[in-house]
């Protein structure tokens, strides 16, 4: 669902803008999508290394391994953040070429991304807004794995793809 949303954003792009626009473009939405996976990277450190470390530097070191589990915590928050810019930055571009959302929320408004000023969200509205940008990202993480596993396919789609700008397989 997800990939192919995002590919019809790039054709669509494709259509309408010369062709050093398009690789601004494609910079752009490749910067904003490095958001989600650095969101579950920051997951997974955040999870694994207390794990890990727990045998020596909880006692050793408690306070060392006190700041180490604080500045995981701040790393996963800043990263969420920025994966709900990202949702944002991507569904707004989508907007300007006037196509339906990537990443759909069901809101008449941006995802609240808690560097926003408050603009009249409810500490509940935001909640509500980070639990859906993390539904978001899980989908499109499931949805972007799935397409993956079928390399042949996807090896395919981009030869084709180069054929049509006239470069040629070797």
């Amino acid at each position: 669902m997800y990939v192919e949303k995002l590919k019809n954003l790039m054709q669509t792009i494709e259509r309408f803008d010369n062709e050093s626009d398009i690789e601004d473009y494609f910079d752009f939405v490749n910067r904003a999508l490095e958001g989600i996976p650095n969101y579950f990277h920051a997951i997974i450190k955040q999870q694994t290394d207390p794990l890990l470390l727990s045998p020596t530097l909880r006692f050793s070191d408690p306070e060392g391994y006190r700041e180490r589990f604080i500045e995981h915590d701040r790393n996963r928050r800043s990263k969420h953040i920025l994966m709900t810019e990202s949702i944002n930055k991507i569904n707004r571009l989508c907007k300007s070429f006037h196509l339906p959302e990537v990443f759909e929320t069901g809101l008449d408004r941006e995802l609240y991304s808690d560097r926003d000023e408050k603009k009249g969200v409810t500490e509940h509205m935001a909640m509500e807004d980070r639990a859906l940008a993390r539904r978001i990202a899980l989908q499109y993480y499931n949805d972007v794995l799935s397409n993956g596993i079928n390399h042949e396919q996807t090896l395919e789609d981009a030869e084709k793809s180069i054929s049509k700008k006239g470069f040629h397989k070797s």
